[in-house]
């Protein structure tokens, strides 16, 4: 694998999904990738791929796989997300996402997906 295009893809993602979150005017944002910590990082890596290997159509089950690991790591759902406590607003079925969640996780596989040819991992 390609782990320097990996690391460029992951903060290419997480930048992506940092400032969706600002354009939506969410209050609990991705810190910038310099500050953020090791388990978002390690996180991002996977979920790109993740995208990568599943195509430009996985969002579903990038959410489930996103749900499995939050879930594996001790967080529970909350209707709001509490990050210290790990409660998240966002660990339910893909389809009880608000429509601006459903959209984030559609984009992020279609960006990974799209830099394909220009950031190759194999």
């Amino acid at each position: 694998m390609n782990t320097g295009n990996l690391e460029i893809l992951a903060r290419l993602a997480h930048g992506m999904v940092r400032d969706l979150q600002i354009q939506n005017g969410e209050t609990d944002i991705l810190p910038d990738w310099n500050f953020a910590t090791e388990e978002q990082k390690q996180s991002t890596r996977d979920a790109v791929f993740f995208a990568y290997q599943n195509g430009p159509s996985c969002h579903i089950e990038s959410h489930e796989r996103w749900m499995k690991e939050k879930l594996d790591n001790g967080w529970e759902y909350a209707p709001v997300t509490d990050k210290p406590n790990k409660k998240h607003s966002c660990l339910v079925p893909f389809s009880e996402l608000s429509v601006y969640q459903r959209l984030k996780d559609a984009v992020f596989p279609a960006l990974v997906y799209g830099m394909q040819d220009i950031l190759p991992l194999d």
